[in-house]
């Protein structure tokens, strides 16, 4: 759970990078983030869980939406396109 929280930007960069290497060998990588635009990033499926316990998996792509973070979060949130990366931010 969040075992990039407490690093700076550029060693969360390098463990994300680390992991996603992994899958390219072959390995299964399971990993809780609560900063969407990392999730945009690095994830190719997606599990957003609900407080009250609903859910919603997929594709990162399809699933990982302005709209979809809205409703998980109870707050407004937007995204942008920049350098060829999916940026969330809440409005």
């Amino acid at each position: 759970d969040e075992p990039i929280n407490h690093l700076d930007p550029a060693q969360q960069l390098l463990a994300l990078t680390v992991l996603r290497e992994r899958t390219h060998t072959g390995a299964a990588v399971a990993v809780c983030l609560h900063e969407p635009s990392l999730a945009a990033r690095f994830a190719d499926e997606v599990l957003l869980l609900h407080a009250d316990g609903r859910w919603r998996q997929g594709a990162c792509a399809e699933t990982l939406t302005g709209a979809n973070l809205s409703e998980l979060f109870d707050s407004p949130f937007e995204s942008i396109e920049h350098r060829g990366q999916r940026l969330f931010f809440p409005a």
